[in-house]
């Protein structure tokens, strides 16, 4: 798949990409669209686990969990 940068120059389709394109590249979050990551992933456990509306579950916790799972090919595997 082709990478897809807006006007910000910001990753736009990091869904349908891997870790390999978007690590350490600015992304918008792949699923609110509403927060832009200067450093993928720097960021997303507080941004999925209080701000992304898009992030599924009631406590900050489940959505991170949620958001790592729906995501999980964007970060690297320990």
């Amino acid at each position: 798949m082709r990478i897809i940068r807006n006007t910000q120059g910001a990753i736009t389709n990091a869904e349908q990409l891997t870790v390999d394109d978007v690590v350490l590249e600015s992304v918008v979050c792949p699923a609110c669209r509403a927060k832009t990551f200067a450093n993928w992933p720097w960021g997303w456990d507080s941004h999925s686990g209080w701000k992304c509306s898009a992030s599924e579950g009631g406590s900050p916790k489940e959505k991170k969990a949620s958001f790592k799972r729906r995501f999980s090919h964007l970060f690297r595997k320990k």
